[in-house]
């Protein structure tokens, strides 16, 4: 089963807004490098103390392979309201 247009279309979108708002890729930039990109997403999630890899649903194995991560909440932090 492949992806449809519209999933990668807004997995393309995910990274690249990852992308801008971290400073890695800037309006007016050449193309980003999509799949580097998603690398580096992937590395700051584990990397984050607010973000859990779930290992137990994972799908490595497969045509279209995903891993899912759980976004927890903040301790310690102001947050305007």
């Amino acid at each position: 089963m492949r992806r449809s247009g519209l999933d990668v279309c807004w997995m393309y979108a995910v990274v690249q807004e990852w992308a801008k708002n971290t400073g890695r890729w800037r309006e007016g930039d050449p193309e980003p490098n999509y799949a580097q990109l998603k690398t580096r997403l992937r590395c700051a999630f584990n990397k984050a103390p607010d973000i859990d890899e779930i290992k137990e649903l994972h799908c490595t194995k497969s045509e279209e392979p995903y891993k899912v991560y759980r976004f927890t909440e903040r301790r310690g932090l102001f947050v305007a309201q």
